[in-house]
């Protein structure tokens, strides 16, 4: 599946992998406010932090793209 808001690749796989909100934060070395902010899409993550965040979640992103590859999850899209 690739998900161009990278937010919404994040939390699905935050939560498969059985972690919170403030224990991605603290492997990501980022506080629990800004993880929310970017988990939300709110703020979107500097290069640094999109390869820690890769690094700790184990997939694959792109800051060219903004887009996020979660092996294994299937896409849905929602219309409006």
């Amino acid at each position: 599946m690739f998900v161009t808001e990278p937010h919404v690749g994040l939390r699905v796989v935050r939560v498969a992998k059985g972690m919170t909100q403030a224990e991605a934060a603290a492997a990501c070395g980022v506080s629990a406010g800004y993880w929310s902010e970017v988990e939300s899409g709110r703020r979107i993550p500097k290069a640094p932090d999109v390869a820690r965040i890769a690094d700790i979640l184990d997939i694959k992103m792109s800051t060219a793209t903004i887009t996020v590859e979660v092996p294994g999850f299937v896409a849905l899209a929602a219309g409006g």
